[in-house]
């Protein structure tokens, strides 16, 4: 009779033996789910929190006379090439790459004609550079011997070529005077925003140009510049002789 008790008992302790195990297996499988589960709910309280900050840190949209309260407009060709930005983004919205694009654009339109009128000029007094040159000498040589009159009768010998070219001459002296200073002004006006620099300029609307406020470490568009402006004073001598101009 003991002995078919204890043979009892071990399969009795057997048994209790697994529904303890079974019973841990559970307890940490909650464990581990509920841990899973709070891991989601910190990340993704994370997720919204990152997402809500970097909403939170975009700068607001340019608005009229925000220039003026950063001290970027005047009455120099470059505060007045900024102050233009700064209606051409805020009447349109459009990102601050695409602005500047828009004033370059704006300013060359305003230039136009009197870039016209000097390659007018330009071509009109090509064919006469012989003359030129041989009055501009003859000049130099009664500047040297003071002779008022001979002086008087050159200028007014010079004039007369112009005109019988259709050459005007107060066109030709104001149009570099124009272009120069719109020139310089749109560098120099970019330039400053981009030193400020203007918050809003980090955000430029360009993939490959994402902040314009961080200077191009590979001196991309500086070279294209300038290897534009070289393939410009290259070809237009040949232009001009296949065209007899």
């Amino acid at each position: 009779m003991q002995t078919r008790t204890f043979s009892r008992t071990i399969p009795a302790l057997s048994a209790s033996k697994t529904v303890v195990a079974n019973t841990e297996v559970t307890s940490t499988s909650l464990e581990e789910g509920a841990t899973a589960t709070m891991n989601a709910t910190e990340h993704s309280s994370l997720s919204s929190e990152i997402i809500e900050n970097a909403i939170n840190h975009l700068p607001a949209a340019l608005q009229y006379g925000d220039f003026a309260a950063m001290g970027l407009t005047g009455f120099t060709p470059a505060a007045i090439v900024r102050w233009s930005m700064e209606l051409i983004n805020v009447s349109t919205g459009i990102p601050w790459f695409w602005t500047i694009v828009a004033g370059s654009l704006f300013w060359r339109f305003i230039l136009f004609p009197f870039v016209i009128a000097g390659l007018r000029n330009s071509a009109k007094l090509l064919p006469l550079q012989p003359q030129l040159l041989k009055a501009q000498e003859d000049m130099t040589k009664i500047k040297h011997k003071g002779d008022t009159l001979a002086l008087q009768k050159q200028v007014l010998k010079m004039k007369k070529m112009y005109d019988d070219a259709g050459v005007n001459l107060g066109t030709m002296f104001l149009s570099p005077f124009i272009q120069v200073p719109v020139t310089f002004g749109m560098f120099f006006g970019v330039k400053t925003m981009c030193e400020l620099p203007v918050p809003q300029l980090a955000h430029s609307g360009l993939s490959i140009l994402q902040d314009l406020t961080v200077p191009d470490p590979y001196m991309i568009l500086p070279i294209a510049f300038c290897a534009a402006i070289n393939l410009q004073i290259t070809v237009s001598p040949i232009v001009h002789r296949r065209h007899g101009i």
